[in-house]
């Protein structure tokens, strides 16, 4: 069975461009591309159809940016690698966005597919237009590659 990364966000507003720049780490052959088995996509947000692509997958990692400014200011200094639950869809889900514990659950109902999932949180400060990232969250992209490569690492199927 293979990996799935997704990098989530917009390219186009800073810190929020996260996402795809590590799961773009992974295809510039750069020295975390050893893993045959691994899939990236870079997506602007999570939507239904992604859950087919969950299916025959072993693990599956989203990276995501998240607003710094509204977490606690101990969590917010650092990236975060964290165990994924599922969240239940339902009537409530929207059509058009999904969060990545809904897009597992989705996928799980749809195929019966449900890959061990994982996110690396990465914190964000500024969401200018433009594909610059903030120097506080470029400060934290050496820890973000060492989660990415633990994440690599550990999620052999």
């Amino acid at each position: 069975m293979s990996r799935l990364v997704i990098g989530i966000g917009n390219p186009l507003r800073g810190d929020d461009g996260v996402g795809w720049h590590l799961a773009g780490t992974l295809t510039d052959h750069s020295d975390l591309v050893e893993h045959s088995d691994l899939t990236v996509a870079m997506v602007h947000q999570l939507t239904p159809e992604l859950a087919a692509d969950l299916v025959d997958r072993s693990g599956v990692l989203f990276i995501d940016a998240w607003l710094a400014a509204a977490a606690d200011p101990a969590e917010a200094a650092r990236p975060q690698l964290c165990p994924l639950a599922s969240a239940p869809t339902g009537p409530g889900s929207s059509s058009h966005h999904l969060e990545p514990g809904a897009l597992v659950a989705l996928a799980d109902l749809l195929f019966g597919s449900r890959p061990a999932a994982t996110i690396l949180l990465m914190p964000a400060f500024a969401f200018p237009h433009g594909t610059a990232m903030s120097a506080s969250q470029a400060a934290l992209l050496p820890e973000a590659r060492r989660l990415l490569r633990t994440w690599l690492d550990h999620s052999l199927a």
